[in-house]
């Protein structure tokens, strides 16, 4: 074997890990752009528009971070949201599945999904009033991502990243021990005779 058979595991190697590199980065920062979740302060109520029907997302973040104030809330909401149409005032019931909680973290906000909503494409406002346990302000946010679209981008590229980097590393290690191997052996001091 020659020099040049080790010489292309490393260089293999290297693409690898750096492909492995490029995928977490672009896992993370596709997620962070489809993370479209607009943070609003309860009570009180928000007015956003429905360019196109469709499900609209709702979370709560006990943990937040709103306009460079830290606020902590509750574990869990104490408020009652209403999600109401401007248009002609009919109420749309938020859909809540106990058995899932989807969490994430993003910076200085951390908070998980409390429900969702069919809703017609128009203006709406949600609205949220104080429950019986309310006795502070409370961290909501609403946007048209699942969790499953923000979660998927960094799932498929740690999928990548495990794949890709083990075998980068493999490869290296591999090109490394060949180059090591084929190296020339060193040369021979010339024998002096001693003299009789």
């Amino acid at each position: 074997m020659s020099q040049s058979s080790g010489r292309g595991w490393i260089i293999l190697g290297i693409i690898l890990v750096l492909v492995s590199i490029a995928s977490v980065v672009t896992g993370v920062a596709w997620s962070v752009a489809r993370f479209d979740l607009k943070q609003v302060v309860m009570p009180g109520g928000h007015d956003f528009e429905m360019e196109a029907p469709g499900t609209m997302y709702i979370s709560y973040e006990p943990v937040s971070s709103f306009d460079g104030e830290f606020l902590a809330s509750p574990e869990v909401p104490t408020m009652n949201l209403v999600l109401r149409s401007s248009r002609d005032g009919h109420e749309v019931d938020i859909q809540r599945n106990p058995m899932v909680k989807a969490s994430y973290s993003m910076g200085t906000r951390r908070g998980f999904y409390i429900g969702s909503a069919e809703l017609d494409a128009g203006p709406w406002q949600l609205i949220g009033s104080p429950g019986d346990d309310t006795n502070g302000r409370e961290v909501f946010a609403i946007g048209r991502s699942s969790i499953a679209s923000i979660v998927t981008p960094i799932i498929f590229a740690g999928i990548v990243a495990a794949l890709t980097g083990p075998l980068g590393l493999g490869c290296l290690v591999i090109g490394i021990v060949r180059r090591l191997k084929n190296r020339s052996p060193a040369r021979e001091l010339p024998r002096v005779d001693s003299p009789e």
